[in-house]
Formats: C-alpha cells, sequence, structure tokens
C-alpha cells in the first residue's frame, strides 16, 4: 500500500487523509459529499476496518450529512469477506431490498 500511496501515513498524511473517506463526508465548505443512498455491511472482526472505525464513520455521516438516507448493520463472528452462508444469505437480501427502495 505504501508504494501505491507514495509513503506511509507518518511520511505523507496530507494523501492518507485526503483519501479517507472519514475526512470527506463534506467538503472544506461544509456540503455533503454522499449525497446518494448507502449501504453499509460491516463485519464485527473485521481486521482491516475494525468496528469502532466504521462506527465513526457512520456518526460522521449521521452528523455531517443528516439527510442522507444511511442503512447499516453489522455482523457478529464475520470479518473482511463474509464466511457464514446465514450472513451471506442476510447479506444479499438486505442488499436487494436496498436496491428495490433506493432505484426503483
Amino acid at each position: 500500500m505504501y508504494k501505491l500511496l507514495g509513503g506511509s501515513p507518518k511520511e505523507i498524511p496530507e494523501v492518507y487523509k485526503a483519501r479517507s473517506p472519514y475526512y470527506n463526508v463534506v467538503d472544506s465548505s461544509g456540503v455533503p459529499q454522499i449525497t446518494i443512498p448507502l449501504l453499509m455491511l460491516q463485519g464485527k472482526n473485521d481486521p482491516v476496518v475494525p468496528e469502532d472505525q466504521a462506527t465513526r464513520f457512520l456518526d460522521e455521516i449521521k452528523k455531517k450529512a443528516p439527510n442522507e438516507k444511511l442503512s447499516y448493520h453489522f455482523y457478529d463472528n464475520e470479518g473482511h469477506g463474509w464466511k457464514q452462508a446465514s450472513t451471506i444469505k442476510d447479506a444479499l437480501k438486505r442488499e436487494h431490498e436496498w436496491y428495490l427502495e433506493n432505484l426503483l
């Protein structure tokens, strides 16, 4: 990842901040950048995007873009990618319902 971005977070913090969804919920004028419905399905044991990080992101969206449609669900015993058949089935069901509600 360091090669792709040009350095580590300590070396080029501005690049990491500029590419971070968390710091870009609104632009420099305070205008929300999330302007379409968002569905977030997250594993509680995700080592790539830990639950607390995902929760902070959701809280930031609720605070800074409160008028946008936001749906989310956290799955117990799941990481970065679904492993359990019950999670896969539920995620597909939620995604299908979200599409029906938001895109038709």
